[in-house]
């Protein structure tokens, strides 16, 4: 089914995203998030091709997945910016840690409510 292949995209370069999130906060250089967009601009084309025409119900739901997906894809970025900005320049990451974890566990809400495994 393309939709799950889609997703599969979709799930790998934002658990991509998040691995280069982590790395930069150990030091070490990682890639950009260029993917991870292109995964869900992927995933939203995906849905709507497959389900266009499809009763309410269906296009309720798929309306619903599809915001959720944007809103992981918000806040994954703009945690990941956010860290960019804070970046010293020998390294460090001055982002405090309450702000870090907040930040995460809204991200982690938003992808309990699509159903995303840990």
């Amino acid at each position: 089914m393309p939709v799950a292949v889609a997703q599969q995209e979709f799930d790998h370069h934002l658990a991509t995203t998040l691995d280069g999130m982590a790395d930069r906060m150990e030091g070490k250089s990682s890639e950009g998030s260029d993917n991870f967009r292109r995964s869900l601009k992927s995933l939203d084309q995906t849905i709507r091709t497959y389900y266009s025409g499809k009763s309410h119900e269906v296009a309720a739901q798929c309306g619903a997945f599809l915001s959720l997906s944007h809103r992981i894809e918000s806040l994954t970025l703009s945690l990941d910016e956010e860290m960019r900005r804070q970046m010293c320049t020998d390294g460090c990451f001055p982002l405090s840690g309450e702000a870090f974890f907040r930040s995460v566990d809204e991200l982690q809400r938003s992808a309990d409510g699509l159903g995303v495994s840990k």
